[in-house]
């Protein structure tokens, strides 16, 4: 069975894949899977195998794998990965990275590449320093060894400083357990690189069209920061604080939405940030305080008439917030979908409208006005549109 519990084939997912000779953890259908696989997966696969997992220091201790800076290889390594506080594994990232704190993860928990959710959350950690003062870090070679197997008229991320793979069990936000890593999950770790931070299809120029592209690198998005109650305490941020984020920039790939946006014609994409270290520490230690953002969460009600109760993948029904946008929010970037320039006093005004209109709507619905008879689904949707956020506008003025 592969990392995913399944004999899927690594490449193409199909059925009854044999494992691989070397390593003894992928899989692949056919010859011609596995040799569009070989050129990353060598790189992987004999030192894999090679691994001396009997010798695992501690039941604490899980296999992951370690992307140096110098070396044109990744190599498989035991990451320390102690339970503490609230029941929850911390990987000890410092002896791979040399980070005294904390360091920046970006989750893996689907592959775009082989349109598959995966069952289990990978986790790539790195320092995030890198990001303001790349002289300061040299590239990474072992990921620019997996980038040049697939040449593109483009430009890939240029991951600088080390990077360190690990994983988490199962999906979510807040995965409490680690776990062993294998050469399947680096498989989903190569697509992950092979798209990270790439230029999207509409920025992309075809040499064979001649409309060009009408973004560049050099355009600004304005954006919305929403800042939690860590980040407004310790760190003297305001509630709500303009940003300006690039056209490659994540939430343009990774995000949730808003029913409520969408409802009144402001789509919107939403995406939550790491926590602040200056914070952190202290939230580990009295509780998730910290990451509490209300102001966040409201907009994300559900509005979808068909919605299924199913916690397992956090969706709560009609009228509810995900569980995800719950607990342990953090500060949270809001941007336009349309890209169009989103102000603070417009994300000030939809949060508004979703607290102090919508909610009481809502909850009118899920029957916490008895006795009074409980408002339906439909007039409820009737009722949560533009002009009612117009009115409720002038009003508040």
């Amino acid at each position: 069975m592969s990392a995913d519990g399944t004999d899927e084939c690594t490449m193409c997912n199909k059925i009854g894949a044999r494992l691989c000779k070397g390593c003894q953890s992928a899989r692949y259908c056919s010859v011609s899977c596995q040799k569009k696989d070989w050129p990353t997966h060598k790189l992987l696969c004999a030192t894999f195998f090679a691994f001396d997992n009997p010798s695992r220091p501690s039941k604490e201790h899980v296999r992951a794998i370690f992307f140096p800076v110098d070396d044109k290889r990744p190599t498989i390594v035991w990451l320390h990965c102690e339970w503490g506080l609230h029941g929850y594994q911390h990987p000890d990232a410092e002896p791979f990275l040399g980070l005294a704190v904390y360091e920046r993860h970006a989750s893996i928990q689907q592959n775009p590449t082989l349109t598959k959710t995966l069952l289990h959350t990978i986790k790539l950690a790195y320092d995030d320093d890198h990001l303001n003062d790349d002289d300061k870090f040299p590239r990474n070679k072992s990921i620019r060894s997996i980038t040049a197997t697939r040449p593109w008229p483009g430009e890939y991320h240029d991951w600088r400083g080390p990077v360190l793979a690990y994983g988490k069990v199962g999906l979510g936000v807040d995965q409490a357990a680690c776990r062993d890593i294998d050469v399947v999950d680096f498989r989903h770790i190569v697509d992950c690189l092979m798209s990270y931070d790439a230029k999207p299809e509409y920025l992309r120029h075809d040499a064979n069209s001649s409309k060009p592209s009408t973004e560049s690198s050099d355009t600004k998005i304005l954006g919305v920061r929403i800042n939690c109650v860590g980040d407004q305490g310790t760190c003297n941020r305001p509630q709500f604080e303009a940003v300006e984020l690039s056209p490659s920039d994540p939430i343009f790939r990774e995000h949730d939405t808003s029913d409520t946006a969408d409802r009144i014609g402001l789509p919107i994409f939403t995406r939550r940030l790491p926590p602040d270290p200056k914070w952190l520490a202290k939230t580990l230690l009295d509780g998730p305080k910290g990451f509490e953002n209300v102001d966040a969460t409201r907009l994300h009600h559900c509005l979808d008439l068909e919605a299924d109760y199913d916690p397992a993948s956090g969706k709560l029904g009609w009228g509810w917030c995900s569980s995800q946008w719950q607990s342990r929010v953090g500060s949270t970037i809001i941007v336009r979908q349309d890209k169009k320039p989103l102000s603070v006093l417009h994300a000030e005004a939809l949060y508004r409208y979703c607290r102090f209109d919508v909610g009481p709507i809502l909850a009118h619905t899920l029957g916490e006005y008895a006795p009074d008879k409980r408002m339906s689904k439909k007039t409820a949707l009737r009722i949560i549109c533009r002009p009612m956020l117009c009115d409720s506008l002038v009003q508040a003025a």
